[in-house]
């Protein structure tokens, strides 16, 4: 059975190791990964970069990080959603996002935005927002590297 619930630091190694095997991020997202994840776990105040985890069978099986958009009014943002390679296409990522669009909507916020890349290997995570409802709003030419265009998503709640 699948159980999202809030990160805890025991689930820190699987995440970090999540993130490594997913195939798409870069070492230096991975890092920040770790910081990011660092800074959740020492500092309960901040709310711009929280974490949920996923568990299946008592393991942690994928993780969302999240968290309201400084200076904005009720805007959240989904930073990185990952699934460990070996509980893929078992719903772990769609529970991840509806979780998250849950809390988000809870704290009042009125939209939850992402970004992406346009390149062939995230082509599997674009397909995966426009089937849980999410649009692109802005395209951003040559964002992250020279050919790599930054596509920002959007979904009302």
């Amino acid at each position: 059975m699948l159980e999202i619930r809030s990160t805890i630091p025991g689930d820190y190694s699987a995440i970090m190791e999540t993130a490594r095997q997913v195939g798409v991020f870069t070492a230096e997202e991975v890092r920040t990964v770790a910081e990011v994840l660092d800074l959740y776990l020492e500092n309960a105040e901040q709310d711009e970069f929280l974490f949920i985890s996923a568990e299946a069978d008592g393991r942690v099986v994928g993780f969302a990080c999240y968290g309201r958009v400084a200076l904005t009014q009720k805007n959240y943002e989904l930073n990185w959603i990952a699934t460990a390679p070996d509980a893929a296409r078992r719903g772990v990522a769609g529970a991840l996002l509806h979780a998250v669009e849950e809390i988000a909507r809870a704290h009042g916020a009125r939209f939850l935005n992402l970004e992406t890349s346009a390149t062939s290997p995230y082509a599997p995570a674009r397909a995966f927002y426009d089937r849980h409802g999410y649009a692109v709003v802005a395209r951003l030419p040559d964002y992250y590297a020279d050919g790599d265009d930054m596509l920002i998503y959007r979904k009302a709640l």
